[in-house]
Parts: C-alpha cells; structure tokens; sequence
C-alpha cells in the first residue's frame, strides 16, 4: 500500500513500505522518480484523491490537481509493475499506464464502481501535459437542493385534481361503494351557466349537483393563491370536492352542517397529503395557508337555518383539523 505522496513541481517521491510473507520486519523501497510536466500542474483545479488496488482497497484521500493524481497512478503501476492500480480524482477514475497514457471514465461513487462497465476515454500522455477533464459537480445534499419553480394556477388545478380523485376514489373502494369523480371548471367571466342556473362570479367557488361539477371563479382563486398560498388553492377545491361526496352520499343535512363537513373532508385529503400522497408534497407553512383560508372564509357563524352560512372561521378551522387529525371517519 501506498502511504505517503509528495507532489513536487517537477518531481514525485513515494515511499512505497512492503512486508514479504514471512519475513522478519520489512523491506523499505525509496524510489524519487523525476517526471517532465508542462505548465499545467499548479493550474488545476483541486479535488480528493485517492488510489484503488486491484483489491477494491483505497488510499486516504490527498487534495491536489488532476495532473498530480494521474502521476500518483502512473508512478504506483511503475513500482509495482502493474497497471491494475487506479486513481480516483472526486468522481474520474483515472487509469495511467506504465507508459505514461491516462485512460479516464466517470463514476457516480467510490463504493459504487462498476469496473466491468467504465466508459473509458483516451485523456493522453502525462508529459503532453494536457487540460484535465471535467470535475463533475456534486449532486447537493437535501438542504443544498434548489427551490423548485413554483407551480402554476393552471398546473395546481391539475395537480389537485388528480391528488383529490385519488385519495376518494380509494376512499370508496375500501367502502365497496360506487365513486364519481366531480368535474372542474374554472371560467374567467362575469357570469357562467351550470345545470343549476346561471352564477355570477363574484359569488365565489360552488358546487351543482345536477352537473356533478365545481366551479371556480378565477379571479377569487388568483386573490387567494396570490394572498394566502398555493395550498389555499388545493384546500378551497378539496372543500368542493367534499360537497361532491355529500352528494353521492345523499348527506342532507343543513347549511352549516355541509358546509362544515366539506371543511372536514378537505381536512382528512389533507392528511392523506401529509402521509401518503405520491404526487402532493405538504412543505411547512402549507396547513397554516390551509386553516387561514377558512378562517377569513368565515361568516361570523350567521343563522343556523341560513342556506348562505358557511360557519364561523373558528368553527371551520375545527371542522378542518378534525378531518386533518382523525381522517374521513370522524367527519
């Protein structure tokens, strides 16, 4: 094993420690090689490198340039008279035989290397002294990762929708029980004919039941998205959805009893959101943008009997979070 590397500017020295099989002590082997290089060696960029014996064992990691690993390779094959010594320079594993010619190929991991199937490209010789190649960059741990691009109106309609179907068409089967999924429109005019009669828009997000259809007011759903949250967006159609299932149910209770449950349902997709859904990532914040948008939906709580009360912001908050805690049973 290789324990020991100086790079020189000009020059390499390894001391190279044997232990032969039965031997009492140990054979120590100086050998200072001085290999021609052009200007390239201190231009580099640095990156860990470490050799890899035909055994799979690696070396400890030294930081230096690409033309430097690469001689750390060419010299250890040249002491041991092989070329079954590789290097690894962050992720190019390099190959340089006794001659001096460096093969290189990527490799996603150092425990992961594929021998058999390296992609080996021709780099050149060490004393032509040429660019090094590429150092791919590191793949960004979690808390590096990016900010993904935000979604759409258009594209969280979409998003929810099939989220919402999912989780209720599960909901039934489990049940044995016949599903429908509730069509979604979103029109942008002062005013939209549905089976139920005609709706201006300033009346907010409804549900007909005679066209198992939701309907929703663009420019109210762009002033929550925009105020509140894109989730605000998800919880608003999953409470319309809920009116679907009522239907479908033949629930019949009163004004504030549907509109609360359909608070409740949304609630309990939100849980499936939070726990099990494939295609909706609940990030921190988005429960909050949840339970604000029903609260400033509020109506105070008005009459019991009114056929226009929603619930108060506090009653539809409980009504949510009894959804979000206990699932679609306690609704």
């Amino acid at each position: 094993m290789i324990t020991f590397m100086e790079m020189g500017t000009n020059k390499v020295k390894i001391i190279y420690w044997a232990i032969k099989n039965h031997l009492i002590g140990f054979i120590a082997l100086i050998l200072v090689l001085s290999i021609p290089l052009q200007s390239v060696h201190a231009q580099q960029a640095q990156s860990p490198c470490r050799l890899v014996t035909s055994d799979g064992s690696l070396s400890e990691p030294i930081k230096m340039d690409f033309v430097a690993c690469a001689t750390s390779v060419y010299v250890a094959n040249a002491i041991l008279h092989t070329e079954n010594t590789y290097g690894v320079w962050g992720q190019v594993v390099i190959n340089a035989d006794t001659k001096g010619d460096v093969q290189t190929a990527k490799s996603d991991g150092l425990t992961q290397i594929d021998w058999d199937n390296l992609n080996w490209d021709y780099w050149g010789n060490l004393a032509e002294g040429e660019a090094a190649p590429d150092e791919p960059q590191q793949a960004p741990t979690s808390e590096e990762t990016a900010p993904a691009e935000p979604l759409t109106l258009d594209e969280i309609f979409t998003l929810a929708q099939t989220d919402i179907n999912d989780f209720w068409s599960g909901v039934f089967a489990n049940e044995g029980i016949e599903y429908a999924e509730p069509e979604i429109v979103i029109y942008d005019k002062s005013r939209i004919k549905t089976a139920c009669g005609t709706a201006p828009a300033n009346i907010g997000p409804f549900y007909c039941g005679k066209d198992n259809t939701a309907y929703f007011p663009l420019s109210f759903m762009t002033d929550q998205h925009d105020r509140i949250g894109d989730y605000t967006v998800v919880v608003i159609i999953a409470h319309e959805w809920g009116h679907s299932i009522q239907a479908q149910l033949e629930y019949d209770g009163i004004s504030i009893q549907r509109e609360l449950q359909a608070d409740c349902y949304a609630g309990a997709y939100s849980q499936y959101a939070v726990n099990e859904s494939k295609k909706v990532i609940i990030e921190d914040g988005d429960i909050d943008e949840a339970t604000a948008s029903l609260f400033e939906a509020g109506d105070g709580g008005g009459s019991w009997f009114d056929k226009n009360a929603h619930g108060s912001g506090e009653q539809r908050q409980t009504s949510f979070n009894t959804g979000l805690e206990n699932g679609v049973g306690d609704c």
